[in-house]
């Protein structure tokens, strides 16, 4: 009988992240270039954070209740794909409710991926960079291969991720089913969580730090092309942001243990307001590429620790639950404000104010960060900090 290892997650990982690089990267860009403008484009673009802020905590709650991760993650990328093929064929208000399905499939991915992880690691859990970077591997080769087989191939730009969706959802057919155990009453444990100072600083630092993040990825070659640079420099800046968030994940294990969760958390959300201002200051490619460098770390470090402070914090009953809070506050508040905020900002003003209003928002993100770090230790678990 087949049993779910770490092999399996990672080639999920590889999977799901696959199809953001082959979708995300470029979306705003595809739907800007089929005419969509405005408000229109803000409230599509809204959609995704949306879907992800309602319905990730309703599957993650879903999983650990019934103990059903692989029918959850089964039924949302079949909705995910649907979404995703719907995007591609409608426009107007039509592609909000497109995007509103994707998003509903998206959003337990992440939680209920990192769930499954961590149930496999056990006591393990410094390897988990190691699991998740195959995530940043899957999404370095759609950036990297996107754009040339659209040009090559003459795709539509969504074309390449409607594949890769598919195939998404077909592996998560095949995929062993975790060890069974019994259904689990879970409010208690939520209640204990939801008293936790700590976390909820955590949460609002993430929301904030991440929208920063998914404001200037999204609309990164939005802003090359208003400075005049050919479109093939977004995605090697990408690709470098990507590969050194790999090396980066690759090394989570002695970065946690070295240096503690809380003060990797806390440089990653400091280094990302030098980030962005620098961001704002430079206008060539190869500048912009040595900035978006940075990624590596201000994504990178910040989510390994963000998992491993969320998962010290969590009963075991919401191991699940707890990480889908953490999504929902990073890929549904933060996408939130970053992706809105972001159509707004290019709409009426110069592109590089993204990136001056990323550092505000920044700074905000780190004052939540000490707030956490300093009320570090009510730990509802029973799990000291680290």
């Amino acid at each position: 009988m087949r049993t779910l290892s770490r092999g399996w997650i990672a080639a999920l990982y590889f999977a799901s992240f696959s199809v953001l690089g082959a979708v995300m990267p470029y979306l705003a860009l595809d739907l800007k270039s089929r005419g969509l403008s405005g408000w229109q484009l803000a409230i599509a673009m809204g959609m995704l954070p949306l879907g992800r802020l309602v319905a990730g905590p309703a599957w993650s709650m879903l999983a650990d209740r019934l103990q059903i991760h692989g029918s959850v993650l089964r039924i949302a990328t079949m909705l995910a794909a649907a979404g995703l093929m719907g995007t591609s064929m409608v426009l107007g208000w039509w592609a909000s409710a497109a995007l509103l399905v994707l998003s509903i499939g998206r959003a337990p991915m992440a939680p209920v991926v990192d769930g499954m992880a961590l149930a496999v690691l056990g006591d393990d859990r410094g390897s988990y960079g190691r699991l998740r970077r195959w995530g940043s591997i899957g999404f370095l080769v759609s950036v990297a291969c996107v754009p040339l087989l659209v040009e090559h191939l003459a795709l539509g730009q969504l074309t390449p991720g409607i594949v890769l969706a598919v195939l998404t959802a077909l592996l998560t057919w095949v995929l062993p089913s975790p060890p069974p155990s019994p259904k689990r009453s879970i409010l208690p444990a939520l209640r204990v969580l939801s008293r936790n100072r700590s976390l909820r600083w955590i949460l609002a630092a993430s929301a904030l730090h991440f929208s920063a993040h998914v404001a200037a990825t999204s609309f990164l070659a939005v802003h090359m092309d208003a400075l005049s640079l050919a479109s093939w420099w977004a995605g090697v800046a990408l690709a470098v942001g990507v590969t050194v968030e790999i090396g980066v994940m690759s090394s989570a294990g002695w970065l946690l243990s070295r240096f503690s969760a809380e003060r990797v958390f806390l440089f990653a959300t400091a280094l990302a307001v030098v980030r962005w201002l620098l961001t704002s200051m430079v206008d060539t490619g190869p500048a912009l590429v040595a900035c978006q460098s940075l990624h590596g770390i201000t994504f990178g470090a910040f989510w390994i620790s963000g998992v491993a402070l969320v998962a010290d914090r969590a009963p075991k009953a919401v191991a699940t639950s707890a990480q889908g809070l953490l999504a929902a506050a990073v890929g549904g508040v933060g996408s939130m404000i970053g992706l809105v905020g972001a159509s707004r900002v290019v709409e009426l003003m110069e592109t590089r104010w993204l990136f001056i209003c990323g550092a505000g928002v920044g700074s905000l993100a780190l004052l939540c960060a000490l707030m956490a770090i300093r009320r570090g230790t009510d730990s509802p678990a029973g799990a000291p900090a680290r």
